[in-house]
């Protein structure tokens, strides 16, 4: 047998990555492999690595385990601002786990992204069903107020803690679940505990 070259053995391998031979209709066929992240098929990945809220926000309910001990108190509103800002850390950083699966959805996330997170993250810490209504609500409030309220917040939104955070608690307010008052003395607690923020929430901006 004629021994290949370097360059053909490059090629064989690289073919060998790329293709796959399966039985298909009792004939033998060679077909391109499924994309892997580390090493790992697309849904072995998801099913590893997947938090919650992505599996939520991509309607994959019967992947998310629930905890039977779960306590309809989890979903309580908080009733201090120092348990407002608790939450938004949690609630941020569940937000932040979704960046890495953000390419099944066609999009790159970045931290500064995760704004466009938070009502779906408000809609989960309140236990609200995700319908398309209660969504639209939320979503509508979030992005609305932050598109009036962009260039009066100026390099502040370039926080992406407070940012998440300004749309977290607007959609609040876009489902009736708090009022202009409290949305209002929530974001300036918030905006004066950024210290507090950004330690609870322990990542780089």
């Amino acid at each position: 047998m004629k021994k290949l070259t370097p360059a053909q053995k490059a090629a064989k391998k690289k073919r060998q990555n790329e293709y796959m031979t399966v039985f298909m209709d009792g004939k033998q066929k060679r077909i391109k492999r499924p994309p892997t992240i580390d090493g790992m098929s697309a849904d072995d990945f998801i099913m590893n690595n997947a938090d919650p809220i992505w599996l939520h926000q991509n309607e994959m309910w019967e992947n998310i385990e629930v905890d039977e001990e779960d306590s309809e108190f989890e979903h309580e509103i908080p009733s201090t601002p120092e348990g407002w800002l608790r939450e938004i850390s949690k609630a941020y950083l569940d937000a932040f786990e979704a960046i890495p699966f953000g390419i099944f959805v066609g999009q790159k996330l970045t931290p500064k992204d995760l704004f466009h997170l938070g009502p779906e993250l408000c809609l989960k810490s309140r236990g609200i069903k995700r319908t398309k209504t209660s969504l639209k609500k939320a979503t509508e409030a979030a992005l609305s107020s932050y598109v009036a309220t962009e260039e009066l917040a100026g390099d502040l939104f370039d926080i992406p803690q407070i940012s998440f955070s300004f749309s977290y608690i607007a959609s609040h307010y876009g489902l009736n679940l708090i009022d202009e008052y409290m949305a209002t003395k929530l974001l300036e607690y918030i905006e004066d505990n950024i210290g507090n923020l950004l330690k609870l929430t322990n990542k780089n901006i």
